[in-house]
């Protein structure tokens, strides 16, 4: 018999005996390891409940350990409501056992920006404040008690001043300021470009956002038309201030940049009903600026709306961005029986829409 040979075929048999060795301990690690990572989330790192916790320990540490908190995301979020649904459901996991609801009527807010940004306005006209920004979507805001109003015989109360400065743009910079101390008297606000001055505007507008708010009387809103020499093609910072005063309001300041040119206005004057008065307006040349509408029953004007409303029809037929639409709720003094025209311009012209005026009779229900 040849030896050689012998040693040979056993050589190879002790191969295979190890490699099926090698092979059954590299499976059987492999299985201990899925295990593991089934009873360990941390120990996979691409699991996506996991980091979505831990978005949240810097507010778990902020927050009492039980209780109720309110919860806000992003206006207008573009997720479907079924994964809205489960981003909020995650949002109450990752806080639990503390119980996360969605309304802001509580001491605490957590906000979860999802997409883009919270609608802090919502928040302040709630009287809320930002209390901490933790970097990643993630926010916690916090409900500032209304002072009393009392004061001592003879003097006037103090100032207890909140506003928020809601937007600046290449035609407007607009916003709302009150004295909660005055809640019917309107206060003023300075208007700055960096450390210039450009105006001081009194803040006396008709917001029904801020009548429904209870923010007195709901005449505190602002609004002062951008000079045409910051129209330059470089960038400026809008800052607004309480007049006479070294405070800023919420949310301010913005950046601009505009480039002056001649507006194209196009729009359309949709609709005039017992509800509401509502269509859309834009500005071809300022396609990323939404403009204001003046709506007007016969001579008398009743409102300056911002036409910000996204619009699906208009984004479908090449209107930029869609969102160029405006709705106004109409006000119960015009539902007394009697036909009332209502027209809708370009704010600050007379320049009318397009299927405007448009005539309505209604009455109060």
């Amino acid at each position: 018999m040849n030896f050689d040979y012998l040693i040979g075929v056993r050589k190879v048999i002790a191969l295979l005996i190890l490699l099926a060795i090698l092979s059954f301990a590299l499976l059987s690690n492999l299985q201990l390891f899925r295990q593991e990572a089934r009873l360990n989330p941390q120990f996979v790192s691409s699991d996506a409940i996991t980091a979505y916790e831990r978005r949240f320990e810097g507010l778990r540490k902020m927050l009492p350990p039980r209780g109720v908190v309110g919860y806000i995301t992003d206006k207008g979020v573009t997720a479907s409501d079924s994964e809205a649904t489960q981003y909020f459901f995650l949002t109450q996991y990752a806080l639990s056992p503390l119980i996360v609801i969605r309304d802001l009527n509580h001491q605490f807010v957590v906000g979860n920006s999802l997409r883009g940004a919270i609608d802090y306005e919502v928040l302040a006209l709630s009287d809320f404040t930002l209390l901490k920004d933790f970097g990643n979507g993630v926010m916690l805001f916090k409900r500032e008690p209304s002072p009393a109003l009392a004061a001592a015989p003879g003097a006037n109360p103090a100032p207890v001043y909140a506003g928020f400065h809601s937007g600046a743009d290449c035609e407007e910079v607009y916003g709302w300021a009150w004295d909660r101390n005055q809640p019917n008297s309107p206060i003023s606000v300075d208007i700055y470009d960096g450390n210039s001055r450009l105006a001081t505007v009194q803040a006396n507008l008709l917001r029904q956002d801020l009548l429904s708010a209870g923010k007195g009387d709901g005449h505190h809103g602002f609004s002062y038309a951008l000079p045409s020499y910051l129209k330059d093609g470089h960038p400026h910072s809008i800052l607004v201030k309480f007049a006479g005063v070294d405070l800023n309001l919420s949310n301010t300041p913005k950046p601009i940049n505009c480039i002056s040119a001649p507006p194209v206005y196009e729009g359309y004057h949709d609709g005039a009903q017992c509800e509401e008065v509502y269509g859309w307006a834009w500005d071809r040349n300022q396609p990323n600026s939404p403009i204001s509408v003046d709506i007007y029953d016969g001579n008398s004007r009743l409102a300056t709306v911002k036409a910000s409303l996204f619009r699906q029809d208009l984004l479908r037929a090449g209107i930029g961005s869609g969102y160029y639409g405006f709705s106004y709720a109409l006000p119960p003094s015009l539902r007394d029986g009697r036909s009332h025209s209502i027209w809708v311009k370009f704010s600050r012209t007379d320049i009318s829409l397009g299927n405007s005026p448009k005539s309505l009779t209604c009455i109060a229900n």
